[in-house]
């Protein structure tokens, strides 16, 4: 017996290694951030529409945290509405306790070919924190004045958190995080807010100072640093995504690509017209 034959018969029948992992683990998973207002929602809209040309029988899995997608939805498709709305199914979040179910539900029932949209996946991260926060007043007797004081007069913390505190409220919001983007079971796209990454470092520089430790500039930074921003949520969202994208623009609308795993890079800024779905597939031809 070979030392490779030896090796597979000890391990154990729980852990087999992935054959065909090129191709199930080959789905699109696709961050979108900007400004608000820049036509975030616009923008998915068109993926939508794209796709249900290529197959009327695909479902979307809308999952929306600030109720902004239905009058944008209107407006997109007009007389189709009512047709195009039978293909969507339209989870509202605004809990950090409605992940976990949310997500059971879509992993439940959704198709390879299917796509789950988060429509602002960033906000996870500001409800994840919410929910730590309602937790850890139980202990001051449901008095949230009282815990803030607490929390800002402890040296130990930094945004009412210490560091294992900031580990449990980064558990909260990477459930949805891992079981639709990093273990997909469909296609995702996800859009985000923009943060200003001055400002950020600017934060950090003084913590720093404080903590009396020389601050290092991020990795993170380096992707970024041209725009000068962020997707917003946590710092290190946008890894978790084989493509990140950025898009500005109010009359004129441009996208750019971070980041496209498997795609020619290219710092070259697009522009296009209502349909972002449309040039990004022309991008993406032209960089094969």
């Amino acid at each position: 017996m070979s030392d490779w034959d030896l090796n597979q018969s000890q391990t154990s029948s729980a852990v087999k290694a992935v054959e065909d992992w090129d191709v199930s683990y080959n789905f699109e998973t696709i961050l979108l951030y900007g400004k608000p207002k820049v036509g975030k929602t616009f923008a998915y809209m068109s993926l939508i529409e794209d796709k249900l040309k290529e197959n009327p029988q695909t479902k979307f899995y809308l999952i929306c945290t600030d109720n902004g997608a239905a009058r944008t939805f209107k407006e997109y498709f007009k007389e189709k509405t009512p047709e195009i709305k039978k293909q969507i199914k339209y989870f509202p979040l605004f809990d950090a306790e409605q992940i976990t179910p949310i997500a059971d539900a879509i992993i439940k029932e959704v198709k390879p070919a299917d796509w789950v949209i988060v429509d602002l996946i960033s906000d996870l991260w500001e409800y994840s924190q919410d929910k730590f926060v309602e937790q850890m007043v139980g202990a001051y007797g449901g008095d949230l004045s009282k815990y803030l004081i607490s929390a800002s007069q402890d040296t130990k913390k930094f945004g009412m958190f210490t560091g294992m505190q900031w580990g449990t409220v980064k558990r909260y919001n990477e459930e949805l995080t891992k079981r639709l983007i990093v273990e997909p079971v469909c296609n995702v796209f996800c859009v985000a807010s923009e943060k200003d990454m001055a400002m950020e470092e600017a934060i950090a520089e003084a913590v720093a100072k404080k903590k009396r430790e020389e601050y290092e500039k991020s990795d993170i930074a380096t992707m970024f640093e041209k725009i000068g921003s962020r997707p917003g949520g946590h710092k290190l969202l946008s890894y978790k995504f084989n493509t990140v994208v950025y898009i500005s623009g109010i009359i004129e609308k441009q996208f750019q690509i971070i980041g496209d795993r498997g795609f020619a890079p290219t710092d070259k800024e697009f522009s296009y017209g209502r349909n972002f779905w449309n040039d990004f597939k022309k991008y993406r031809s032209e960089s094969k």
